[in-house]
């Protein structure tokens, strides 16, 4: 509970490129870029429906490259929301770092400012919550702040190998789809 006695939330933190949507190597700059995977609103709704908030981290230094606009970021966005709304869902909240990986900032995954923004905004308990993400930086932010770190192979780690990863994922799933089935069976943690 939080100071004003309100039940802190359980939460699901979604990386974006490679969880929600077809990563790209010269980055997705642009809504005609933006490729949601099959079910990924479904899945996403599905969470929020269980009573799980839903808030999406990433990464986002093709803004710091000149490579992406904010305007476009927020086109992106702006569909994600209507995608997962049109499923029956809700996306509690979006946070993405425009940095650089030698920017030095604390949001940049694997630091966890995007995830103790959302906590303190959302009233997040962390330790009930759970990150899924698929690079090594996903899985590691997620263990340092506290969360349970779920990896999808759908982005830039197919397959997965253990030794390639500092912090081990709690689980490993094909996609969101099923990242999402698993966190759904599992027993609530008070």
């Amino acid at each position: 509970r939080d100071g004003e006695g309100r039940e802190a939330l359980r939460a699901v933190f979604l990386d974006r490129d490679g969880v929600i949507n077809r990563d790209r190597d010269d980055f997705v700059k642009s809504l005609g870029e933006f490729e949601m995977f099959p079910k990924a609103a479904e899945a996403i709704s599905s969470l929020s429906s269980a009573g799980f908030a839903v808030v999406v981290v990433s990464n986002q230094s093709g803004i710091a490259r000149g490579l992406v606009t904010v305007a476009a970021l927020d086109e992106m966005h702006a569909h994600l929301r209507r995608r997962v709304s049109e499923a029956g869902g809700t996306i509690s909240g979006i946070y993405w770092c425009p940095h650089g990986p030698e920017d030095g900032c604390t949001c940049r995954k694997p630091e966890i400012g995007m995830v103790q923004q959302a906590c303190t905004e959302h009233n997040i308990d962390a330790s009930r919550s759970y990150l899924v993400g698929d690079r090594p930086a996903d899985i590691e932010c997620g263990a340092r702040a506290g969360c349970i770190p779920i990896l999808v192979l759908s982005g830039k780690t197919d397959p997965y190998r253990p030794s390639e990863f500092a912090v081990r994922p709690a689980y490993v799933a094909p996609d969101i789809v099923g990242a999402a089935a698993w966190i759904l069976r599992q027993p609530q943690r008070d």
